[in-house]
């Protein structure tokens, strides 16, 4: 066995291993923490899928059966994780299919597991963001891993049969990230594309293939939408423009720009921080020695370490990204000679990295950051291209030791944001130790503040008789304190300012007892609310007060004296 043998192991192993360790790891902290803001939207989306009469995103379709299937927050995490890793896994099958086709791997059976393990790894960096409950994010991140690689799978396969029903899965698999992320489903549907006219070796069936795969995406949407209330679609779809368009008012031309302009500077500055071991890998190309595999390992750990790029959390994401992007652009850098030799292994390198940027469009956040929940397919490339340098050569051990520090650093990413900044939690994920029944949720396990909010919620529920099913407006952006009073929020869960909330009471004929959590904000502005809140106190009685650990805000819990407002 040959050094450069011995290092595409360890390559092999570590991939394994990190994958292992990170998948038991979400795993365990599966039942840790209550997050009010964020996943008790999506949870509230499963749960009460017919009350949502208003969306921008129809990812209640698809999260209501989910949320049937497994009915306890930490049972909807852990689909959520299968989800994602099973998705990827299926882009780096289709991966591996289009690499053995070209000669690219020389050892299939060892290699498409490695692809799978590393794509597990790039795909779990979301758990760096927040929990894996299935959501818009991650079910336009899991559609876009299997379209792409069911249509690699479809371009490379010889059985006409196999072709066919990998195109009609392919078309599933768009609609899924369609229904979820609009924006998102038109460009993934876009790189599918692509990869079937690039990749596909009888050029004379591309118009069936893609045919069929269209009939796959019209079939589902078609059954989706008949199946949820389609003849008042146009007027639900209106409502959730206005309250899209009531938090999000940037015009769609200069939110392109903004895409661009940001991610050109992000990536620009990601390579000048990482600029010493971009010169040294342009210095090998010209002239190779034994020596500088090593030393741009020690220039990339040094421009990690100084630069905190191995920490996660809530304030980490474009840090995250930036070294993430440095070590693909060294690794493409060292690989020239692989990518470069081929159109086809071209386009395939290229897709998988436009991959995170198609299901981040239509985001109101940074591009650039927005990639970090579907990463998966940046470690596929690192270890493909790692591993398909000619054996023996000062590149190839450049490019696995870089591919393994990709890994790596992004299991370090994950246990960092879980120990010092999840999102939108006051304690770290591995002091949520204190075990509980929450209403809806299930058993969790909590820290001594968020208990201590949970039995203020009952006291309030309690003190004011509030049965399951009440209407309930949290203003704002706490949603999910309804879930723990077993309350519906109806027209959308989703209430930031007074705007929204004008125009979710418009579309809104009052049903029952009505039950109102108050943030300091809501309080202090009480002159805003709809004219219907105004007083508050004829019509509303004070239940109880809480305080949320996050914000360490107090809220006011109210509910209406009579089913009238």
């Amino acid at each position: 066995m040959t050094p450069s043998d011995k290092l595409g192991w360890i390559l092999d192993t570590a991939a394994l291993a990190a994958a292992v360790v990170l998948i038991a790891t979400v795993i365990w902290v599966s039942d840790r923490a209550i997050e009010i803001t964020d996943e008790a939207y999506y949870i509230l989306s499963g749960a009460h899928p017919k009350a949502i009469t208003a969306y921008i995103s129809a990812q209640h379709w698809v999260l209501a059966p989910l949320w049937a299937f497994t009915g306890d927050l930490q049972s909807f995490r852990l689909l959520g994780t299968a989800i994602l890793t099973g998705s990827v896994t299926l882009l780096a099958y289709g991966t591996y299919r289009v690499a053995e086709t070209r000669s690219l791997l020389r050892t299939p059976p060892v290699q498409v597991i490695v692809l799978a393990a590393a794509g597990s790894i790039g795909a779990l960096l979301y758990v760096s963001t927040i929990s894996p409950s299935p959501s818009y994010n991650l079910l336009a991140s899991a559609g876009g891993y299997a379209a792409l690689g069911l249509a690699f799978i479809c371009a490379t396969s010889t059985n006409r049969a196999v072709g066919v029903v990998c195109a009609l899965l392919c078309g599933v698999a768009l609609t899924i990230t369609f229904i979820n992320k609009p924006p998102a489903g038109v460009c993934c549907a876009l790189l599918a594309l692509v990869a079937l006219l690039m990749l596909r070796e009888r050029r004379g069936t591309w118009l069936c293939i893609v045919s069929v795969l269209a009939g796959g995406f019209l079939s589902l949407s078609g059954l989706v939408a008949l199946n949820w209330q389609s003849g008042a679609m146009t007027e639900h779809l209106q409502t959730g423009l206005a309250l899209f368009r009531q938090v999000q008012t940037e015009p769609i031309v200069a939110r392109l720009w903004r895409y661009a302009v940001t991610m050109a500077l992000s990536i620009l500055f990601s390579l000048i921080w990482f600029a010493p071991a971009l010169a040294l890998c342009l210095y090998m190309l010209r002239d190779p020695r034994r020596w500088m595999p090593s030393a741009v390992m020690v220039l990339v750990l040094v421009s990690i370490f100084y630069g905190e790029h191995y920490l996660g959390g809530r304030t980490q994401y474009q840090t995250q990204v930036e070294a993430l992007v440095a070590l693909l652009v060294l690794i493409l850098t060292v690989t020239i000679s692989v990518w470069s030799a081929n159109r086809r292994i071209l386009g395939l390198i290229v897709l998988l990295i436009c991959l995170p940027y198609a299901v981040a469009m239509g985001t109101g956040n940074s591009m650039f950051t927005q990639v970090i929940v579907t990463a998966g397919s940046w470690p596929v490339i690192a270890v493909l291209l790692a591993q398909g340098v000619p054996n023996c050569t000062t590149r190839r051990k450049t490019a696995q030791g870089l591919a393994l520090l990709m890994m790596l650093l992004i299991v370090v990413q994950v246990f960092s944001s879980f120990s010092r900044d999840p999102y939108h939690l006051d304690q770290p994920l591995f002091a949520q130790t204190q075990l509980t029944e929450a209403p809806v949720l299930g058993a969790v396990r909590v820290d001594t503040e968020t208990l201590r909010m949970l039995a203020d919620l009952k006291i309030s529920r309690d003190t004011c008789k509030i049965a399951p099913g009440a209407a309930f407006f949290g203003l704002y952006n706490v949603p999910g304190l309804s879930l723990l009073l077993e309350a519906i929020p109806p027209v959308s869960p989703w209430v930031t300012n007074p705007q929204q909330l004008d125009t979710l009471f418009g579309a809104w004929k009052p049903e029952g007892r009505t039950v109102l959590a108050l943030s300091a904000n809501a309080q202090m502005s009480r002159d805003n609310l709809p004219e219907v809140l105004q007083p508050l106190e004829n019509k509303f009685d004070l239940c109880g007060t809480l305080i949320v650990p996050f914000s360490d805000e107090e809220i006011e819990i109210w509910a209406s004296k009579n089913t009238k407002l």
